[in-house]
């Protein structure tokens, strides 16, 4: 389960430094409710994940463009922000009880390759190696987006760009007690509307080309290692051009029923080779496993 959660005081903090009173309200805020988390939901083997809305804009970076550094002012107080709540997320787990249920803190940015590329200041490169944020989310349109993947857009010209995108993001974690990877895409999307307007082709061949896409996206982040991303969305604001299930009749997607299959088949491959192994498969095998059923989807369309 994942929250954007930012608080409920009056919130200026993207544009000035927090009084001592407001750090002392989003703390208690972050505490109680990692607190809650963990003993309301003890037992169940939940895993919540705490973090925030894109926060290169949140940070105020929605007006500078692709030429201009987000205000060093407005940066040290987004990491002034984000160091409080992710404290008092840590401080709630060390002092509560807990077992069958975990809870994470993630920062979530979306300005990767201006700060790559550019050298610009954004929040992966100059407020996540200051923080202490078990895991971020990327807001991945600027390099897994439709208009900035490369044609032809296979998981070929996507994965080199993807790759050297999330490899920085990883390069800038702070060190934290959490296995495996830690990077992972908090919003990835494409919609019907721009695949024809791009493309020139019917309705129905761009809902199988989204199909396509977000396999091929699939199989180059699997391949990467992420532990999970996030499709926008089940239902859309876009009359359910992004959307997995249509607005107004309730109807699921092409798109929708792929991932379903996909989904079918991963569970019924890790119950199979845990009845004839005595173990669940580890994480290299099943995406081994994985590449070769999207593979097989694939060859459908």
């Amino acid at each position: 389960m994942l929250f954007w959660a930012h608080g409920g005081q009056d919130r200026h903090w993207h544009t000035r430094r927090m009084s001592e009173t407001e750090k002392s309200d989003l703390h208690r805020e972050f505490y109680a409710f990692t607190r809650n988390l963990l003993t309301r939901y003890q037992g169940t083997g939940k895993t919540f994940l705490i973090g925030n809305w894109e926060g290169d804009w949140m940070a105020g970076g929605t007006g500078i463009g692709q030429k201009l550094d987000i205000p060093a002012e407005r940066l040290a107080a987004y990491t002034e922000w984000l160091d409080i709540r992710t404290r008092a997320i840590d401080e709630a787990k060390a002092s509560t009880p807990h077992a069958g249920v975990q809870v994470f803190s993630y920062l979530e940015i979306n300005g990767t390759r201006a700060a790559r590329e550019k050298g610009l200041r954004r929040l992966v490169n100059e407020v996540l190696p200051r923080t202490r944020v078990d895991f971020v989310s990327i807001s991945s349109y600027d390099f897994q987006g439709y208009h900035s993947w490369p044609a032809p857009r296979t998981a070929e010209s996507l994965r080199a760009q993807a790759f050297a995108n999330l490899d920085y993001v990883e390069s800038m974690l702070p060190p934290r007690p959490v296995a495996g990877k830690r990077v992972f895409i908090g919003e990835i999307g494409y919609t019907w509307e721009e695949i024809v307007t791009k493309e020139k082709i019917s309705l129905e061949a761009a809902k199988r080309e989204q199909v396509r896409l977000a396999l091929n996206q699939a199989r180059v982040n699997i391949e990467w290692g992420m532990p999970l991303w996030l499709w926008w969305a089940t239902f859309s604001s876009h009359d359910g051009t992004f959307g997995l299930v249509d607005n107004h009749t309730g109807a699921p997607s092409l798109l929708h029923d792929t991932l379903q299959e996909y989904f079918r088949w991963s569970r019924d491959f890790v119950e199979t080779q845990t009845r004839k192994n005595g173990t669940a498969p580890t994480a290299a095998e099943f995406r081994a496993a994985a590449l070769g059923q999207l593979d097989l989807q694939l060859s459908r369309l």
